[in-house]
């Protein structure tokens, strides 16, 4: 009898029943399926965990504290940068930085000062002109670090001290073109380009000398000090300012306090030391040389206007063009 299967032409082979498998093989069919499920179970785990806290976060993190540094670095470069060259005004970088700095800035210098004319003279060149005193005039005046000429000026403005002669001294050529250009002409004026570190004049040549709002800004402020003092006559009136406030604690080394300037100054063989207040910033000081001053001043002797015009940067045509007034 043929069987059912071979009658309907079905290949025997194909339709071979599939083998019985052993518990064995059954057991081994259950771990290996369980085995799969639990790695499906363990992806899922991680894709969830991938996408509560995917990649990018950790590195936008890192972005941030990047930029935040970076603008870190960027801001306290700033802040050293502004105290490096407005607060000190170059002063740590050298004479030729300062002056650098104050040739650049001059045609703005007083427009930022922005001084008022009639306190310039009520507060600076009314005492000024009382602690110089009757007995040292006509006298001859030395303005070291005068800047834009402020000093002069406000005497002027004030109608004080009109047979003075005045020698203004500084660094920058930029800067004492615009004294010479604020000054009325006609006055007792020359202009010396010159560091203060060491004047050019020799020992006890002047009556008065003074230095506004500079000496911190000097290289070595105790040598121009001993400077000062050694060109000033016995007897001589010494006028100067002292840093001090918040700011002069941005210029450690360059400033002194109420007590180290009296020092400096009596050592420097300087008697009747007074140091008052003078503006938020500055003290006011005055000293007097030790010696007897002999009367009248040096202002009109001869010989001393022909030997400062040979001094004076804008004495001769190639030099601005100005000739300074002998008076």
């Amino acid at each position: 009898m043929v069987p059912v299967i071979q009658r309907l032409g079905v290949p025997a082979r194909i339709m071979r029943p599939r083998a019985q498998k052993t518990p064995l093989q059954c057991q081994k069919r259950l771990q290996h399926g369980s085995f799969i499920v639990y790695n499906t179970a363990a992806f899922s785990s991680v894709t969830s965990a991938s996408l509560s806290h995917p990649d990018w976060v950790g590195a936008f993190s890192r972005l941030l504290l990047n930029l935040f540094i970076a603008l870190s670095l960027i801001f306290l470069g700033a802040l050293f940068l502004y105290w490096l060259f407005f607060l000190t005004e170059g002063a740590y970088l050298g004479e030729r930085v300062v002056i650098w700095l104050y040739d650049l800035y001059a045609k703005r210098y007083d427009a930022i000062k922005n001084w008022d004319i009639e306190d310039e003279v009520v507060y600076l060149a009314q005492p000024f002109v009382l602690q110089v005193e009757a007995k040292r005039e006509p006298p001859l005046i030395l303005d070291v670090a005068t800047g834009s000429g402020r000093l002069p000026l406000a005497v002027q403005l004030g109608g004080l001290l009109s047979e003075a002669r005045w020698v203004l001294l500084d660094a920058s050529l930029k800067m004492l073109q615009q004294a010479r250009a604020r000054l009325q002409p006609g006055a007792h004026l020359h202009f010396v380009q010159h560091s203060a570190q060491q004047l050019p004049f020799e020992d006890a040549f002047f009556d008065v000398v003074t230095c506004l709002e500079a000496l911190e800004f000097f290289p070595n402020p105790e040598a121009a000090l001993a400077e000062l003092v050694r060109v000033l006559r016995p007897g001589g009136l010494l006028f100067i300012t002292n840093r001090i406030g918040l700011q002069s604690r941005f210029l450690p080394g360059r400033t002194w306090s109420h007590s180290q300037v009296f020092q400096l100054l009596k050592a420097l063989s300087m008697k009747n030391i007074s140091i008052r207040p003078f503006l938020v910033d500055y003290e006011w000081v005055t000293a007097i040389k030790e010696g007897s001053f002999a009367s009248p001043g040096r202002a009109a002797l001869p010989g001393i206007a022909s030997q400062l015009r040979a001094m004076d940067v804008f004495s001769s045509p190639d030099k601005a063009g100005y000739n300074s007034n002998d008076g």
